[in-house]
C-alpha cells in the first residue's frame, strides 16, 4: 500500500470520493484516482474518473485546495479532459465550491444539482 500525503488538495479528493461513493452511489470499482487515460491528444489524468459499467468515462472531476479560486483556468483543465474523455459530467471543486455540468450533445451545461450514478436500466451510453 502506498501511502499520500494529507495536503489540502487531497483532503478535498477524499471527501469527494466519499461523496460519490456514499451519497451519488457510484460503485468503488468503477472510481479510479488520477488515472492516465491515453488520448490522441496525450496523456489525461483526472483527479477522479468514474467510469459507467461499459469501462467509459461517465464523470470525471478535479479537485483543488480550498484556496484555489475555481476559475477559468481550473474550467480549462477539465475541458481539454473532457474534449478527449467525452464523459457525460465534469466536475470541479475545492471543497467550498462545486461546479457541475452534463453534456447535452452540443455542449457541457451547468448543473444546479450533483448526478446521481445510473442504475443499469438508465445507463446514458
Amino acid at each position: 500500500m502506498d501511502w499520500v500525503a494529507l495536503t489540502p488538495e487531497e483532503w478535498v479528493r477524499q471527501h469527494a470520493v466519499a461523496y460519490l461513493l456514499e451519497t451519488a452511489g457510484a460503485p468503488a470499482g468503477l472510481l479510479a484516482i488520477e488515472k492516465a487515460h491515453e488520448t490522441p491528444a496525450g496523456l489525461r489524468r483526472p483527479d477522479i474518473t468514474v467510469h459507467d459499467r461499459s469501462g467509459a468515462p461517465w464523470l470525471i472531476m478535479e479537485c483543488k485546495a480550498p484556496e484555489v479560486r475555481i476559475g477559468q483556468g481550473v474550467l480549462n483543465q477539465v475541458g481539454r479532459y473532457a474534449r478527449a474523455l467525452r464523459p457525460d459530467y465534469i466536475a470541479v471543486t475545492n471543497g467550498l465550491q462545486l461546479f457541475v455540468a452534463r453534456w447535452d450533445g452540443e455542449a457541457f451545461r451547468f448543473e444546479s444539482g450533483f448526478p446521481r450514478f445510473p442504475q443499469e436500466a438508465e445507463e446514458s451510453r
